[in-house]
C-alpha cells in the first residue's frame, strides 16, 4: 500500500491514504501501551467519522487484476469515543 491509496468501508470508497511511517517500535500508543510498528494516516470524509467506532478494525485489501491495494475498515460496535 502507498500514500494516495483508497480508504473504504464495506467497498464505498470514503477517504485516501495520506502517509504511511515505519517506526519499527520505537514509540508508544499512550491509550494501550503496546509498541507500534507502522503509523498509516488516513483522511476520510466528514460524513462518515461518526460511524467508526474506538474497536474499529482496519486491513490492507486488493481489488481488480492488478491487484491495486487499499484500506478497508469494519466500523466497529463500540459506542464510545
Amino acid at each position: 500500500m502507498k500514500p494516495g491509496a483508497p480508504v473504504k468501508v464495506a467497498g464505498i470508497k470514503i477517504g485516501n491514504v495520506e502517509r504511511i511511517r515505519f517506526l519499527g517500535g520505537k514509540e508508544g500508543d499512550e491509550k494501550t501501551g503496546r509498541r507500534i510498528q507502522v503509523r498509516v494516516d488516513v483522511w476520510v470524509e466528514d460524513r462518515v467519522k461518526d460511524t467508526l467506532r474506538q474497536d474499529a478494525e482496519f486491513f490492507i485489501n486488493t481489488a481488480g487484476v492488478l491487484g491495486e491495494q487499499y484500506l478497508e475498515i469494519v466500523p466497529g460496535d463500540d459506542f464510545e469515543n
